[in-house]
C-alpha cells in the first residue's frame, strides 16, 4: 500500500498498512488517499517463499576436453551415432582433416552437408587454434570416461551432427580423438585394447601421408606399415569389421602413382578388406593449385552412404559372433 494515511490521529495506517479500528483499509471512512495493491502480498506468499524466482540455467558446454565413454553412449541411447574411427602414424593427417571439415562445416563450404550441432565446439576451437597438449607431453593410456578440463587434452570423442543435403537425412558423428602412438602400437605391438570400441565402428579411416609413399627413401616403410595396419585391423574386428577408407593426405603437394594404391588395395583383400581410396588436402601450402578441403566432401559422402557390415542373419553352427542374441530360445544344458 502507497500513499495513504487517516484522519483518526491515533491511526498508523501509513506506517503499518493496518487501521487501528480494525477496519478494512479501502473501506474505512476516515482513509484518506489512494490504496494501490502490492503485487505480491504476505497472503499470496508462503512465509520464506523466495521473493524472485531462480533464473533460468542456460545449457552449458560439457566440462570434458572430449566427449568421454560414458557422455557417448548416453547420446547414442538417445538417438542412433555412427563412431568414425581415424588410425594413421603421427603426422599422417588424422587432426588436420578433422580441422578442416569442421571449418568447412562451420562456413558452410562442404559441399553435399551442412552443420546441424556440435557438443565438441570447444575442442574444435582448441584444435582449429592449433592446441597440441597431450596431458603435459604424456600420451593417454586409454579412452576417457570422464576427464575434467584441467586434466589437458585427452583420448575422447569429438561430436559432429551433420545433415546430407540431398536427402536432409542428419547422422550424429562420433570421432575418437586418439594420438597417432596408439596407430603405431598396434602396427608394431598389436596392442588392441585401448581400441575395442572400434568393433562398433560404422567406418575406419586409415590416413597415410601421400608424401612418404612417394619418397624413395620412406616409400616401401610406408607402404608396408599401411598394409599392416590394415591386417591388424580387419584380425581384431573378425566378421564384423568395418568400412575401411584409405585416405592419402596432403593432395595439395604430392599424387601417388596408382599402381601403389591398387596395390595396396589388392593385399587389402587378402585380409577380407574390400579398401576404398581417397584422396584428400585439408590445408593447401604454398602455390598449388588445390583448394583446401579438396576431397573431403566426398570422403564424407562415401563414409555415410555405407549402411554397415553384412552379417549372416541365421548362422547354421553354435557360432554366433556378434549375434549372440540369436540363442534365445536353445536348450542350454546346466
Amino acid at each position: 500500500m502507497s500513499d495513504i494515511s487517516c484522519s483518526n490521529e491515533d491511526c498508523t495506517v501509513a506506517q503499518t498498512g493496518l487501521c487501528v479500528l480494525n477496519n478494512v483499509v479501502a473501506e474505512c471512512s476516515n482513509r484518506i488517499g489512494v490504496v494501490v495493491e502490492d503485487v505480491a502480498t504476505a497472503d499470496d506468499r508462503a512465509l520464506g517463499d523466495p521473493v524472485l524466482a531462480a533464473p533460468a540455467k542456460a545449457r552449458r558446454f560439457s566440462p570434458s576436453a572430449a566427449l568421454g565413454t560414458l557422455d557417448a553412449n548416453a547420446m547414442m541411447r538417445r538417438r542412433p551415432g555412427k563412431i568414425i574411427g581415424i588410425l594413421g602414424a603421427p603426422d599422417s593427417g588424422k587432426t588436420a582433416s578433422l580441422v578442416s571439415l569442421y571449418l568447412l562445416l562451420s562456413h558452410g563450404r562442404l559441399e553435399g552437408f551442412s552443420f546441424a550441432n556440435s557438443r565438441s565446439l570447444l575442442v574444435f576451437e582448441d584444435l582449429a587454434r592449433g592446441a597440441r597438449s597431450w596431458n603435459a607431453g604424456e600420451q593417454p593410456e586409454q579412452m576417457t570416461v570422464h576427464t575434467e578440463l584441467d586434466a589437458g587434452r585427452s583420448a575422447g570423442f569429438l561430436h559432429l551432427k551433420v545433415r546430407r543435403e540431398r536427402d536432409q537425412a542428419a547422422f550424429d558423428l562420433f570421432v575418437p580423438d586418439l594420438p597417432g602412438e596408439w596407430s603405431t602400437r598396434l602396427i608394431d605391438s598389436n596392442r588392441t585394447d585401448r581400441l575395442d570400441f572400434l568393433r562398433g565402428a560404422h567406418a575406419i579411416w586409415v590416413m597415410v601421408d601421400g608424401a612418404s609413399i612417394v619418397a624413395p627413401d620412406r616409400k616401401m616403410n610406408a607402404i608396408h606399415r599401411v598394409k599392416r595396419l590394415i591386417g591388424r585391423l580387419a584380425t581384431m574386428c573378425g566378421d564384423a569389421i568395418p568400412a575401411i577408407h584409405l585416405v592419402v593426405s596432403r593432395l595439395d603437394q604430392v599424387t601417388p602413382d596408382t599402381d601403389t594404391l591398387d596395390q595396396i588395395v589388392k593385399d587389402a583383400v587378402k585380409f577380407g578388406v574390400n579398401l576404398k581410396v581417397h584422396h584428400i588436402a585439408s590445408f593447401t601450402e604454398g602455390d598449388s593449385q588445390v583448394r583446401a578441403g579438396t576431397g573431403l566432401s566426398e570422403l564424407m559422402d562415401a563414409t555415410l552412404s555405407f549402411e554397415g557390415a553384412i552379417l549372416t542373419v541365421w548362422p547354421k553352427s553354435n557360432d554366433y559372433g556378434p549375434r549372440q542374441c540369436l540363442r534365445i530360445g536353445e536348450e542350454v544344458a546346466v
